[in-house]
Order: structure tokens, then C-alpha cells, then sequence
């Protein structure tokens, strides 16, 4: 439910935000909010302080709202009108795919660590080396944020310099000038 509510409340703004600043800002941001999410989280023990629970709960919240607009954004930007019905779907179905997948090696890596007649201590360290599980997918996608961050900013210093190299009379000086401080 504390998920739920940080989503309702962020998730709404986000797509607002990410009109003036671009998506991938704010798909870095959710995907490090969700693995500090799975990081919180392992210090679960076997008498787990509700305060840890609160706390993972909320960044998951956070990372959701911040991460998944934003994807739908970018999967569906550059798509023709007459297509963006079957690029949502697409969009919507790899979402639910690997979502799946994932849980299937979650569940999978956690059962594997944990033994038949586990006592509180071993289940918890089987329930840990799943939550790994979250925290390397997590992990993967801040990655691939970082690295669309970094393809974003190129693609910015290269028009800014095409801007200022072909630089007419009728041009705009300010424009470049943005693109350059954006790079």
C-alpha cells in the first residue's frame, strides 16, 4: 500500500517533468531509487524492523512513479499516430514479460538457497539472495539509463556544434548557446 501511495501521488507529475527535462533523467532516477529499494530491503533479518519495510516500500513507490511513465514515454516517442496503439501494447507486454521473467529467477534463486526444513535464520538468507536477484536487475537497468544519459547529452553537443558550424544570418545564436550549457 506505502508503494501504492508514493506512485498515485508521483507518477502523475512525472510525465509533466519529463516534457521539460526529457525521460531518461527520470528513468535513472527510478532505476537507482529501486535498487536502493532492493539494498534497504536486505536489511531484513529474522526479527525485521518495521522501519526497513517502510523505507524499501517508499523508494519502490518512488522508483516506479519516476521510471515507469518515462519508459512509456520513450517507447512511444517517434511513433507514428496510426501506430501508437500497437507500440503501447508492445510496450505494455515487454513490461509484463519481464516482469515475469524476473520473478520466475527470483523465485527460482530463492527457493534454490533455501533448504526443505529451513530454520528462521536460512530462510531468511534464501529470501536475501533473491532480493540480490531485484538488486542486479536493478542494477542492469540503471546501467542502460546511465548509458541512454550519456548517448542524450553526445546527441546534444554534436547539434550544438552543427548549430554553431552552419550558423547563418537567420539562425539562432541563443539556441545554440542552450544546446551547448545542456551538454
Amino acid at each position: 500500500m506505502l508503494s501504492s501511495l508514493v506512485t498515485a501521488t508521483v507518477g502523475p507529475r512525472v510525465g509533466a517533468l519529463a516534457s521539460r527535462v526529457g525521460s531518461t533523467p527520470f528513468v535513472f532516477a527510478g532505476a537507482v531509487a529501486t535498487v536502493a529499494a532492493s539494498l534497504v530491503f536486505l536489511d531484513i533479518g529474522e526479527t525485521a524492523d518495521y522501519k526497513v519495510i517502510v523505507a524499501s516500500r517508499l523508494l519502490n513507490g518512488l522508483g516506479f512513479a519516476l521510471a515507469y511513465p518515462t519508459l512509456n514515454i520513450q517507447a512511444l516517442s517517434g511513433v507514428r499516430e496510426s501506430e501508437q496503439g500497437l507500440a503501447s501494447g508492445l510496450a505494455g507486454s515487454s513490461f509484463q514479460i519481464g516482469g515475469a521473467l524476473v520473478l520466475a529467477v527470483t523465485t527460482a534463486t530463492t527457493l534454490a538457497h533455501t533448504p526443505e526444513h529451513a530454520t528462521a535464520a536460512q530462510t531468511v538468507h534464501g529470501f536475501e539472495t533473491g532480493v540480490f536477484v531485484t538488486a542486479a536487475t536493478g542494477a542492469l537497468l540503471v546501467l542502460l539509463a546511465l548509458a541512454g544519459l550519456v548517448a542524450e547529452r553526445r546527441r546534444r553537443a554534436q547539434r550544438a556544434t552543427e548549430i554553431v558550424d552552419n550558423r547563418t544570418d537567420d539562425s539562432d545564436p541563443l539556441e545554440a548557446l542552450r544546446l551547448k550549457r545542456a551538454a
